[in-house]
């Protein structure tokens, strides 16, 4: 089983930090945003790697990251692999779609069952649940928080859930959300859902939000959902950001 990090952004909407460090980098609380999900991930039965997908801007920054974290991985049985997808600005960006595909050709992933995580949130809460439910189940399943806030339902991928928990409908970024619940870019996708990858993107131009796979994902094969009273901090904005900072510094870090 294979982890791939979704990295390769410039963070435009938060310049000028990001000039000279990728967003998942920046430091909150005294801690890059992916070290957050590193001391996560590190230990699940059966994850054998971790797959960060980046751009020729910040690869460096990256395989400097990485580095810290090489020891303790190797302890672990578990490999870090950065992918420099050889973009060099933001007007020539691959998009999210187009980066998960890169990896997993790169990083010949796509006969693999594989877990995607945006890199620019920290979860409030203990992931190893859900990691335990994918591995008992084989469903591909999807993380879901309940969102109250009206605004940001209509910056983020909305799910309608069924009875089963299956996933009936997905709305990327919908201006009349019809759920609470939503998803944070945290999707464990089987083989036979990575495969449909390349067949979407033969079907459109939108390689940008990885939502809109996902939803095309819930029309073709049976996804579900896995719902967390959990929260997680979206390092999305500078408003964001100095939130995560402010509520981090004061709970003096962060543990599990």
């Amino acid at each position: 089983m294979d982890a791939i990090i979704l990295c390769a952004g410039f963070g435009t909407r938060m310049y000028p930090l990001t000039k000279t460090c990728p967003k998942p980098l920046l430091k909150v609380a005294g801690k890059p945003v992916l070290d957050y999900l590193f001391s996560q991930l590190l230990g699940w039965q059966g994850l054998k790697s971790i797959h960060i997908a980046t751009n020729k801007k910040y690869y460096q920054d990256f395989v400097e990251w990485g580095a810290t974290w090489q020891g303790e991985m190797q302890k672990m049985g578990m490999e870090i692999q950065i992918h420099n997808n050889g973009v060099e600005n933001n007007e020539t960006r691959l998009g999210a779609i187009g980066d998960l595909e890169y990896v997993l050709r790169n990083g010949n992933l796509y006969n693999r069952d594989v877990l995607i995580i945006a890199g620019d949130n920290i979860f409030l809460f203990d992931l190893l649940p859900v990691w335990e439910k994918f591995i008992s189940s084989s469903q591909n399943l999807l993380l879901a928080i309940k969102e109250m806030d009206r605004e940001r339902l209509q910056q983020m991928g909305v799910l309608e859930i069924g009875d089963d928990n299956k996933v009936i409908r997905f709305q990327e970024k919908p201006q009349r959300p019809t759920s609470y619940w939503v998803c944070p870019a945290f999707y464990f996708l089987t083989a036979d859902a990575t495969r449909l990858i390349g067949q979407y993107l033969e079907t459109t131009n939108s390689k940008d939000a990885i939502g809109h796979f996902i939803q095309y994902l819930v029309s073709m094969l049976d996804v579900y959902a896995y719902p967390s009273p959990g929260r997680r901090l979206d390092i999305g904005s500078m408003e964001d950001y100095k939130k995560a900072n402010m509520l981090l510094a004061k709970s003096d870090g962060y543990s599990i």
